[in-house]
């Protein structure tokens, strides 16, 4: 989603004639269900997936059944009608539906799956009866499967419905659990098993084991199940060094999923946790870059306030190049930049990525004080670097060659050279696009839509500046999507808009600074607002 490759559709609950036409067709009925469909949606509030359960339960335990001249009949052989269901046999909801399900089984069949379910929605029979202690499981699958409550594929039984999963984990004896997550992590090998391993591990008792094993996946893990593997390594975390550090990791899962609140959270848990300033630093530098993101600077200072005294190196270079961000947004630029150029001396020829950055960040210094030359030659020295220091990949080398190429546009177009200007901000969205990084690549279309907007050039800003306010929302990027918003406003007004097509973009303007604490925007906002109210 993030790379632009795919669109997230959220679907809205059916309403009765789409629970109605839902169970018609999965029945195969010539003519609507009488009350059927109006009292399941009542009951499911218009989940398809919760009708679909039901459906399914009640074909398997014989609440409906078909006759051998393909009509529906309830259980006791009565015809559909207005009042063919009493309310006991409609569900109240979908762990009802899945329990009762589950409760019909015989105890080898509900062991079995029991059992299985702890190994994860799809598992190996053999796994599963070895898991339980069944010397014969054929019964079992067998009853499995003509309850319709799991599929065979192979030697593998997969769970027809994933809160089936769940309620069976749930479902296991409080005097089994141990014995069978020890024996459930010993099968469970396979590299993609390693999550699910762990909580078996954690279920069976062994802490550290569990822990351990929950960092190296959430350290090798893809966005969003990083974050279940980190929870893990708190939960099993038994020192305080362990917590600290899981509570640290966490912040940059939450982070990729773009919920910073938990992010704040569970830094500042990490930083509470800390007995030293090098224990205090790496979770104060994430929170402060986090302030620093969010245009709050007088807070950024103080999460690293004080820790410039004790460490050194990398490390140092790191801090100041925080702090200098900070200092930088608070409008102490003599200040920001000799602190930047001093971490720029340390990281240089030992860290391509954080010298680049302290490149980027002087420029800036230089750029915001009035030196758009001097500004410049920082840009350049970025841009220029190599960025192969093997430590850090490649791509991350790519975000600080992009955003000192945005930079420099925005040099040339203040040295006057707005040629050079356009076409740096191009050249900035497509390097950005070729390393996938859609959101720099949303802002240098922002920034080329004020460009265009300067020459005069309103239909490409207004398309340019739409799309950077789109993009910046879908990303939670809440004071760009402002800024660009603000912008496309002044694109459409100068282009002659009516006011009232405005409208509901200076409506949203209005709700959103509402909510949103910063004054940059708020001016920037409330200036425009005012010039379209006067037109």
């Amino acid at each position: 989603l993030d790379e632009g490759l795919a669109a997230e559709t959220v679907l809205p609950p059916l309403d009765v004639d789409g629970v109605t036409r839902l169970v018609q067709g999965m029945l195969a009925l010539d003519r609507p269900p009488g009350s059927l469909g109006r009292r399941l949606h009542d009951r499911t509030e218009g989940n398809p997936l919760f009708v679909d359960a039901w459906l399914r339960g009640a074909v398997a335990d014989g609440t409906l059944r078909r006759t051998d001249s393909g009509e529906w009949r309830l259980g006791d052989g009565s015809a559909f009608g207005d009042a063919e269901l009493d309310a006991s046999t409609l569900p109240d909801s979908m762990r009802a539906v899945v329990d009762r399900r589950i409760a019909r089984l015989d105890d080898r069949t509900r062991d079995l799956l029991r059992a299985g379910a702890l190994l994860g929605r799809r598992f190996a029979i053999a796994d599963a009866a070895f898991v339980a202690g069944i010397d014969d499981p054929n019964p079992a699958v067998a009853e499995a499967v003509r309850t319709a409550i799991a599929q065979a594929h192979g030697e593998a039984l997969v769970l027809t419905q994933r809160p089936l999963v769940e309620a069976l984990r749930a479902d296991v004896p409080a005097k089994n659990l141990t014995a069978w997550a020890a024996r459930g992590a010993t099968r469970l090998t396979a590299d993609t098993d390693r999550l699910r391993r762990a909580e078996l591990l954690e279920l069976a008792g062994e802490a550290e084991s569990a822990r351990a094993l929950f960092e190296t996946v959430g350290r090798e893990a893809v966005r969003g199940i990083e974050v279940t593997a980190w929870q893990g390594a708190i939960r099993c975390a038994r020192t305080v060094e362990h917590r600290r550090t899981a509570l640290t990791e966490i912040a940059q899962g939450y982070r990729r999923i773009n919920d910073e609140e938990a992010a704040r959270e569970s830094l500042r848990q990490a930083i509470d946790l800390a007995t030293s300033p090098p224990e205090r630093l790496e979770p104060a530098l994430q929170l402060a870059q986090i302030h620093n993101l969010h245009h709050q600077p007088a807070q950024a200072l103080a999460v690293l306030e004080g820790l410039d005294a004790h460490v050194d190196g990398l490390a140092r270079a790191r801090l100041l190049q925080g702090l200098g961000s900070a200092l930088m947004d608070l409008g102490r630029l003599e200040e920001a930049e000799r602190a930047m150029r001093e971490g720029l001396a340390l990281a240089d020829r030992r860290s391509d990525y954080l010298a680049g950055l302290l490149e980027v960040n002087v420029g800036l210094a230089r750029y915001r004080s009035g030196d758009h030359q001097g500004a410049l030659h920082y840009y350049e020295r970025a841009i220029e670097r190599s960025y192969a220091d093997g430590v850090h990949p490649a791509r991350r080398g790519a975000i600080i060659q992009n955003l000192a190429l945005g930079n420099r546009a925005n040099c040339m177009h203040q040295l006057g050279r707005p040629d050079e200007a356009l076409q740096g901000a191009l050249d900035a969205e497509n390097h950005a696009l070729r390393w996938g990084l859609r959101w720099e690549a949303s802002r240098h279309a922002g920034n080329r839509g004020g460009l265009l907007t300067d020459r005069g050039e309103l239909d490409a800003a207004v398309e340019s500046l739409g799309r950077a306010a789109r993009t910046a929302r879908e990303g939670g990027r809440t004071f760009w999507e402002l800024a660009f918003l603000v912008l496309w406003l002044r694109a459409r007004r100068l282009q002659g808009a009516a006011s009232s097509a405005l409208q509901p973009s200076i409506d949203r303007v209005i709700a959103r600074i509402a909510g949103y604490d910063n004054d940059v925007i708020e001016l920037l906002a409330w200036s425009e607002l005012t010039c379209v109210a006067l037109r």
